[in-house]
C-alpha cells in the first residue's frame, strides 16, 4: 500500500512540476507528439513569475509586461485553469532563460487543440475553449500568441543582460547626482530669498492697516512668509524624492513596471484634472453666453424701469413708485433663470455629491430665511396696494 501511495505522490509531483513538457495534461500530449518534452530546468536558472490574479475572464498569462492570453478552462481534468496557467508560465520563463532562439518557436497541431513549442519542447497548449473564450479561432490565436510570444521573449532577453544593469547603475549614479545638486541649488534659494525676507521691515514697517486696525505687523508678515518660504522648500525636496525615486527604479527590468506605476500615482490626478478641464471647455462657453446675455437683458430692464420712475415713459396701468420694487423682482426672476440655465454646464453638477450638496444648501436657506421671505412680501403687497405713497406722513 505504502508502495501505490509513493507511486500516486511522485506522479502528481512529476504533473505539478515547472519542468514538465506540455502545459497542461502534458502526458497526454507527449503520446501524441513524441518529441514534446522540456528539460526539467537546473535548480536558481528559472525564475518563477509572481502569480497573476484571476480577472474575469481568467487567469491571466503575463511575460515581460505582455498579456499572452487568459486561462479559464482545464485541460483533461487534470489541472485547474489556475494551475495550467502557472505551468505556462514557468515553461516559458524556462525558455527565456535558456539558449534556445526564439525564431525556432511554431504552432503544432495537437489532439487537444494547438500547442506552441518547438520539435523537442512545447510551452503551452490552446484548447477550444481557451479560443472560444477569446472569440477567436484556435489556429487565429495560437498564432497571435506565438507571434506575441516572440516579441515578449527577444525584449526580456534585450533588457536582461549585463549591458542593461551596467546601464542602469551608471544612470543611477548620475541621478543621484543630479538629485545631489538639485537639494544643494534648492537650499541655496531658500537661503537667498531669507536674506530677501528680512528686508520686509523697511518696506511694511508699519505693517497692514485697515480703517484705522493694524491687522499685520511687520513682524508677523516676516513670520508669514518665512513659514511658506519653509513649506515651499520642503515640498520641493518631496517632489525631487517622489520623481527621484520611480527614475531609479527604471534603470531595472525587474522594478520598471514599480517605477511606472508610482509614477502614475502622481501624474494621473493632474491628466485626470487636465482632461475633465478640457471636457467642460464647450460648457464654459455655453455659461459665458448665457451670463452675457442675462447682463445685458438686465442692463435693458434697467433703462425701462428707470424711464418709468422718471416719468419719461408712461402707462395709464402702471404707477411710477411701481418701478424701483418692480425692477428688484424682474431682476431677481432673471438672475434665477440664467442660473437655471447655466446648472447643467456647471462642472459636477450631474454627481450624486453635488445633488445632495445643493438639497442640503436650499434646505438650510429656506429654513433660515422664513422669516425673511415674509418680510419680503408683506413689502411686495405694501408696494402694490399703495398703502403707502411718497410724500404720506406716517407715524411710528
Amino acid at each position: 500500500m505504502l508502495t501505490r501511495l509513493n507511486a500516486a505522490l511522485c506522479l502528481v509531483l512529476w504533473l505539478l512540476s515547472p519542468g514538465v513538457s506540455v502545459a497542461a495534461g502534458e502526458h497526454q500530449t507527449a503520446k501524441a507528439h513524441p518529441a514534446a518534452k522540456i528539460a526539467a530546468p537546473e535548480a536558481g536558472t528559472a525564475q518563477s513569475a509572481p502569480q497573476a490574479l484571476a480577472s474575469s475572464n481568467g487567469f491571466p498569462v503575463v511575460f515581460a509586461g505582455t498579456k499572452l492570453l487568459d486561462i479559464s478552462s482545464s485541460l483533461t481534468g487534470e489541472l485547474t485553469p489556475e494551475q495550467r496557467a502557472e505551468l505556462i508560465r514557468h515553461n516559458i520563463q524556462s525558455f527565456a532563460d535558456s539558449k534556445a532562439d526564439p525564431a525556432g518557436l511554431k504552432v503544432i497541431t495537437l489532439p487537444e487543440g494547438y500547442g506552441i513549442g518547438t520539435d523537442v519542447s512545447i510551452l503551452m497548449v490552446i484548447t477550444k475553449l481557451d479560443a472560444d473564450a477569446s472569440g477567436k479561432s484556435p489556429d487565429d490565436l495560437a498564432r497571435q500568441i506565438l507571434e506575441e510570444l516572440k516579441t515578449a521573449l527577444i525584449t526580456y532577453r534585450t533588457r536582461h543582460t549585463w549591458k542593461t544593469y551596467g546601464l542602469g547603475a551608471a544612470y543611477s549614479f548620475l541621478a543621484i547626482v543630479a538629485l545631489w545638486l538639485a537639494l544643494r541649488m534648492n537650499n541655496w534659494a531658500f537661503l537667498w530669498l531669507v536674506k530677501k525676507v528680512s528686508t520686509l521691515h523697511d518696506h511694511w514697517k508699519g505693517g497692514i492697516h485697515f480703517k484705522g486696525i493694524e491687522l499685520l505687523s511687520a513682524y508677523r508678515i516676516e513670520r508669514i512668509v518665512l513659514m511658506a518660504l519653509k513649506s515651499l522648500r520642503i515640498f520641493v525636496i518631496l517632489l525631487f524624492l517622489y520623481f527621484f525615486l520611480p527614475l531609479i527604479l527604471s534603470f531595472f527590468p525587474e522594478t520598471r513596471e514599480s517605477g511606472s506605476r508610482l509614477l502614475d500615482y502622481l501624474i494621473s490626478p493632474f491628466v485626470t484634472f487636465f482632461h475633465t478641464i478640457l471636457k467642460y471647455v464647450p460648457n464654459f462657453f455655453y455659461i459665458f453666453v448665457i451670463t452675457v446675455i442675462a447682463r445685458y437683458v438686465l442692463k435693458v430692464i434697467s433703462y425701462v424701469f428707470k424711464l418709468i420712475e422718471r416719468g419719461e415713459l408712461k402707462f395709464e396701468w402702471f404707477y411710477d413708485d411701481w418701478a424701483r420694487p418692480t425692477y428688484q423682482i424682474v431682476r431677481f426672476l432673471v438672475i434665477v433663470t440664467a442660473l437655471i440655465s447655466a446648472y447643467p454646464y456647471i462642472p459636477g453638477s450631474s454627481s450624486q455629491a453635488f445633488k445632495g450638496g445643493g438639497l442640503v444648501l436650499g434646505a438650510i436657506i429656506s429654513f433660515a430665511s422664513s422669516s425673511a421671505i415674509s418680510n419680503i412680501v408683506a413689502g411686495i403687497i405694501l408696494s402694490y396696494t399703495r398703502a403707502f405713497r411718497l410724500g404720506d406722513r406716517i407715524k411710528v
